[in-house]
């Protein structure tokens, strides 16, 4: 049987390609400290990860439970936000 970590490995690395497929990059301009295209949404596959690892254990019952979608809920809603800062660069205003 494969185990939680690994099946959060294997998600992770699978969408990290998927969003280098996709071509999201952070072009360098005058603020950049890079120079060359950067692969952005590197966050998505670790979201990915962690939602597979923790489908992939049993999951508490009760309060801990609870607790443990509350956590994949609120990192799912920064990992949307991130996504779309990625997409649009949205601005801090």
């Amino acid at each position: 049987m494969i185990s939680a970590l690994s099946l959060a490995f294997i998600a992770s690395v699978l969408i990290a390609g998927l969003v280098r497929h996709a071509r999201i990059l952070d072009l360098p301009n005058a603020r950049s400290s890079h120079s060359v295209p950067t692969p952005r949404g590197g966050g998505l596959g670790i979201l990915a990860g962690f939602a597979i690892g923790l489908a992939a254990v049993e999951m508490p019952s009760g309060e801990a439970g609870n607790t443990l979608l509350a956590i994949l809920a609120a990192a799912s809603i920064g990992g949307l936000i991130g996504l779309l800062d990625d997409l649009f660069t949205l601005s801090e205003k």
